[in-house]
């Protein structure tokens, strides 16, 4: 966690210690809301990356369905009439 660190002096006043609330949490409220921009923005390229995901799995899949096509079609012609493939 990265931190500041920096030295006040609390007025005893009540008006600006109310002030000086008001600035921190206004502050707070903007470090929080850049943080849910950030991933919000990230979320696309998540999706992104789980559909590549997704595709490669079948595109993996579909290959292993043609291999074996391939290979029951070498086992059919060579039962069937005898041909090497």
């Amino acid at each position: 966690m990265q931190t500041t660190t920096f030295h006040i002096e609390i007025p005893s006043d009540r008006s600006d210690l109310i002030a000086i609330a008001t600035t921190l949490s206004n502050e707070v409220k903007k470090l929080i809301a850049a943080d849910k921009l950030k991933s919000k923005k990230s979320a696309p390229s998540l999706e992104i990356m789980r559909f590549a995901g997704i595709v490669k799995g079948k595109a993996a899949q579909n290959i292993d369905d043609i291999k074996a096509l391939k290979i029951a079609d070498k086992k059919y012609m060579k039962k069937r009439y005898g041909i090497d493939g």
